[in-house]
């Protein structure tokens, strides 16, 4: 088995993409489930430490959009959950940034972050941080 592709297509159904809602989050992700998504990103990150080149591909490149997912949780607010459960909301939000770190961590291959870059632009990333 691909551990990897099946753990994207797992990050895919529970946030909703494969229904075409990933940009209604918040429909998505609840306090119910927002445990198995903070695990996918960790378990997702984990695979791409040592750093895994293969894996960190993979991720970035798979047919599931798994970046885009990823890029989505940073920069959306995800209603209701920020209004109700704050430290649970900049988790998500942390174990995402997490993932993004891992992804380009010791690759020297810039079409990984140019990639990343084609949906998540600087000004918008330092947007995100000030708020």
């Amino acid at each position: 088995f691909d551990l990897v592709c099946e753990t994207l297509q797992f990050l895919d159904c529970i946030c909703g993409s494969t229904t075409g809602g990933l940009g209604l989050l918040g429909l998505w992700i609840n306090e119910c489930n927002v445990h198995l998504i903070n695990q996918t990103l960790q378990t997702l990150t984990e695979f791409c430490q040592g750093p895994c080149r293969e894996n960190q591909y993979a991720i970035i490149n798979h047919e599931s959009n798994g970046i885009n997912i990823v890029i989505s949780l940073i920069i959306n607010d995800i209603q209701p959950l920020s209004k109700r459960d704050p430290e649970m909301y900049y988790t998500l939000k942390t174990n995402a940034s997490k993932l993004l770190l891992a992804l380009l961590e010791s690759n020297e291959d810039i079409s990984n972050a140019n990639r990343i870059l084609l949906n998540l632009k600087p000004k918008t990333l330092i947007s995100i941080i000030r708020e």
